[in-house]
């Protein structure tokens, strides 16, 4: 490929347990060309801020429509998915304009029916009675046991559906998040679209149940507001159910778990974090910096152009190394150290342009409210057990978070 700019990556991006700890072999791109092909990948690498700011911001970038290939690669292995296949097709983050476009003012119109800061009586009381479970030496897992929970228990509350069912749809539909990274089979999306068949139906019946009985909830809001402008079958709207559940848990749990982590590992005054809602909410920003969620974002090119020297031709991918971006030295001093209370907090943690985090909002006050929670009982690292991380290419997202935790009034 002569007229490619190709660099070799220090490291694979298929590694299992790449996740457990990224940044190091991130650190080693310091050195490389902004913008180089990679033969592994098969695409542009971009992993410095602003390179990934640029790209995120212009719309002639596109993103893989998720459901249409899943939907592609199963039908030309002989494979049913077409349950998989409409779910996916809701998946803002894999929808491209028009559709796009639609589809985001419309889930925006339901998420600030109510304004975002009335739930917070709702996310604290939530988060005060995980805690109050917790024993009094020891044996606190933060991510299975509150960071796993809250969000898909306040998506319980907000939807008007029984926490726990939408606590066993998010840890039931935990290995379709698999289908967001790359080198999946026919075999497996066949086996997902069984999965979320069987998960559909609870969120079907709740429609049915909306359409008899209309409630004072987010449910029924979503078929109100859905309406002439927008226009939804019932199964669409359980699909739109499913999506607005899954992207409000599975990226805010991960968030909420990272952020107890960092600010545990950097000793940041607890005290300072539960009285000072302002520290708290630099925390957040800081976390999404130092160790976002969302390590990767794939686009495609749709017309030939130049960035930093490479020449994309279109058609060619590109993926951004947002981990590596958010740590880029050229943006952020000190960049490998965690620090509220740093001049410039500003990320790519949830992403930005048209595709940025429609629930980030909320996703930011569900995890300032979980840091100020915990930071109140002051936690610190259960020596005797280590965090583990989930093995995904794409969301860094604690499996293991084992902490101790004094009572709140100690």
């Amino acid at each position: 490929m002569p007229n490619k700019l190709s660099w070799a990556l220090p490291f694979s991006l298929y590694t299992p347990g790449l996740m457990d700890d990224p940044y190091r072999p991130y650190a080693a791109l310091r050195d490389a060309p902004p913008v180089f092909w990679s033969d592994e990948a098969q695409s542009w690498i971009v992993h410095r801020y602003a390179d990934a700011m640029t790209v995120l911001a212009d719309r002639s970038f596109r993103v893989t429509e998720l459901g249409r290939l899943v939907g592609d690669l199963s039908r030309r292995g002989g494979k049913q998915a077409d349950t998989l296949e409409a779910l996916l097709s809701v998946f803002l983050p894999f929808v491209n304009p028009p559709d796009h476009t639609a589809s985001r003012r419309y889930l925006r119109a339901v998420l600030t029916a109510r304004s975002v800061a009335s739930y917070a009586d709702d996310i604290r009381g939530i988060a005060d009675d995980l805690l109050a479970a917790a024993p009094a030496q020891g044996g606190f897992d933060g991510a299975t046991q509150f960071a796993d929970l809250l969000p898909p228990l306040f998506m319980g509350r907000f939807l008007g559906l029984l926490g726990q069912m939408v606590v066993d749809f998010i840890l039931g539909a935990a290995e379709m998040g698999k289908a967001f990274d790359r080198g999946c089979s026919p075999r497996y999306y066949a086996r997902m679209n069984e999965l979320i068949s069987d998960m559909r139906r609870p969120f079907q019946q709740a429609v049915d149940e909306r359409r008899r009985e209309p409630r004072d909830d987010g449910l029924s809001r979503m078929m109100a507001l859905a309406g002439p402008d927008h226009p939804l079958s019932d199964s669409a709207l359980a699909d739109h159910a499913m999506f607005i559940t899954m992207a409000g848990s599975e990226n805010t749990s991960a968030l909420i778990g990272n952020a107890i982590a960092a600010v545990v590992e950097a000793g940041v005054d607890g005290d300072a974090l539960a009285a000072d809602e302002g520290f708290a909410e630099a925390a957040v920003a800081e976390a999404l910096r130092f160790d976002g969620p969302v390590q990767q974002f794939w686009r495609f090119a749709t017309r030939d152009m130049t960035l930093q020297g490479a020449r994309i031709a279109a058609g060619e991918r590109l993926l951004l190394l947002v981990g590596a971006a958010n740590r880029d030295p050229q943006t952020f001093a000190d960049p490998d150290s965690f620090n509220p209370r740093r001049a410039n907090l500003r990320s790519i943690g949830l992403g930005a342009g048209m595709h940025y985090c429609l629930g980030a909002e909320l996703a930011s006050l569900e995890a300032r409210i979980c840091l100020q929670a915990i930071a109140a009982r002051r936690p610190s690292f259960d020596p005797a057990h280590p965090r583990q991380w989930r093995d995904r290419q794409t969301l860094r997202r604690l499996a293991k978070l084992p902490l101790q935790l004094r009572q709140k009034d100690a």
